[in-house]
This record gives C-alpha cells, structure tokens and sequence, in this order.
C-alpha cells in the first residue's frame, strides 16, 4: 500500500477541478496497470483525505433483509450521473453453518436452548474448564469435538444432546444446518445493525446529487424493517440550510422591529419587506447564469 500527494497549481491557472482531475488520474492509472487498486480523493486543509461526501446509512435488525436492501440501493444509486466510488462496508466474510433451530420440536423432545448452545459450543469452540498443573505452572485443557467428526454439514446434524429423561437426541431431530456466508465486520448504528453506502461526486453539486439520491430511495419502497439516515456532506448541508433559514427568519424580523421604530409604524415597513420575493428571484437568477451554487 502507498500513497501519493499531487499539488496542484493555482485555480487561475487550470481549467480543471481537484476532484475531476482525481478521478482522470485514477482511471488512467486503473487502465494501465492491471491487478491494482487505485483510490483517488481531495486532501482535507488538516492534511487528511476527506471522507466520501455522499454516506447512506442503511439500518434493520433483519440482517439478511439488510444486505439484500443495502445492495439494491447501491445498485440503483450508482447509475445516477456523477456518482462515482459507490460501495457498501459490507464485506464478504468466511463461509460458516448456520444451525436453524425449531424451537417447538426442541422443547418436545425435553432439550432447553441454553444446553443445546453449550452443547454447540463445547464441540465446536472447546471447554476450557479443566486444568493441568506441572508444578507451579498450570495450562489450560480444551476439550472439544475432534476435526474428523465436524467437517460437513452431515457431521453436525449428527451431534448428539442428552435431554433431562436422559434420551439421546440428534440435532437434526429438531433443527436443520445450511451453508452461508458470516459477514467479516458487523457495525452498528444506534446499536441497530448497518450497512453505510458511500459514493464521491464527480462533475455535479452534491446538493443536486444529494436531493436525486433521497428520491431514488423513497421510489424503491423499502420495507418497514429498514430505517435510512443521511450522513457526511449531505447531513451538513441540511444541518446549515436548516441554521441559514432560522438566520434568514431572524433577520427579517429583527430589520422589521427595527424599521417599526424608524418608521413609528407596523404597516410601512411590510413595503420595504415584501421586495424581498423580488430580490430572491433576481440573486438566484444571477447564480445560474454564473453557474455557481448556492452554499454557506
């Protein structure tokens, strides 16, 4: 792994932004040397790489409706115009056995959840309950199912449990053992399991992004069990939009007590107050044609 700091010259003297630029350098260099991984991203004034401005926080307690959900909002996110370096934390992790337990039959049969998990976890994990001691050093004593007996999924439906009448139970008398793959890193937000989808923007406003990204997700109809939250740049700019607005709502009113006094009048002033719409118009108009947008 190594990176590379690139300084660019001054904006006077380029036709280019940072992050376009970024993406060309990355792109060329994906094309021309095969078998590595290139990640390009604008240098924060601390020194440090920004974090990915776009950052979806995909939530539920249904871990395997989260993945699926998770991965069709990245797949449909990702064809907007601009996104670029879309991906979920969600990484494919081990393959593992994952034990289904029918909790009816498992009470039939006289077994308890609690000793069924030992039972697992002694044959699987080992019980260390048992000491050696060799004078004055003691060594721990793993007990557990040999290897030869747990290599398949054949090997564990055949695990036996003892019930309380004594009788000898097979696992698969009351539960079945399916292959799947356990995610390598679980992260939770809220204490609620989730997966965060994050994207760079190329070539167009993030707000722009930002506001076509929240309406891609309201058109995918996401089940009930599944929360969204925005964070990173698009949660900034609603927190200062929110804070410019209350600063907007208080000037005008202050400017109005203020006038009230100048004035000795509580109608005259609404004349100075309504060519506010009027100005609105014109300072938004002068922004398009600038093309620049609108920020703190």
């Amino acid at each position: 792994k190594t990176e590379v700091t690139v300084k660019m010259v001054h904006q006077s003297k380029r036709n280019i932004t940072a992050n376009l630029y970024a993406n060309q350098i990355k792109r060329a260099l994906t094309e021309r040397i095969p078998g590595v991984k290139f990640t390009a991203s604008e240098t924060s004034i601390a020194g440090g790489t920004n974090d990915a401005p776009i950052q979806v926080i995909i939530s539920s307690t249904k871990t395997d409706l989260l993945l699926k959900e998770a991965q069709k909002i990245e797949a449909s996110v990702a064809k907007i115009p601009g996104i670029t370096d879309a991906k979920l934390s969600y990484e494919e992790g081990n393959p593992e056995l994952k034990v289904q337990i029918n909790k009816e039959r498992m009470a039939e049969l006289g077994l308890s959840l609690e000793l069924v998990g030992a039972t697992l976890q002694n044959a699987f994990n080992g019980n260390q309950d048992s000491k050696f001691k060799a004078g004055e050093y003691e060594y721990n004593i793993n007990v557990m199912m040999d290897a030869f007996n747990r290599r398949n999924v054949e090997d564990v439906l055949h695990l036996n449990f003892v019930n309380r009448q004594g009788q000898s139970i097979e696992l698969k008398q009351f539960a079945q053992v399916v292959t799947s793959t356990g995610a390598s890193e679980l992260r939770r937000a809220e204490r609620i399991p989730s997966i965060t989808f994050s994207a760079k923007v190329i070539g167009r406003s993030e707000g722009t992004v930002g506001t076509e990204i929240q309406q891609t997700i309201k058109d995918l109809n996401l089940p009930a069990d599944i929360s969204i939250a925005y964070d990173g740049n698009m949660k900034n700019q609603a927190d200062a939009f929110g804070s410019l607005g209350l600063a907007l709502l208080a000037s005008i009113v202050l400017v109005y007590l203020i006038m009230v006094a100048l004035y000795d009048s509580y109608v005259y002033p609404f004349v100075v107050l309504f060519s506010i719409p009027v100005a609105l118009i014109g300072a938004l108009l002068a922004l398009a044609l600038t093309q620049n947008s609108l920020n703190i």
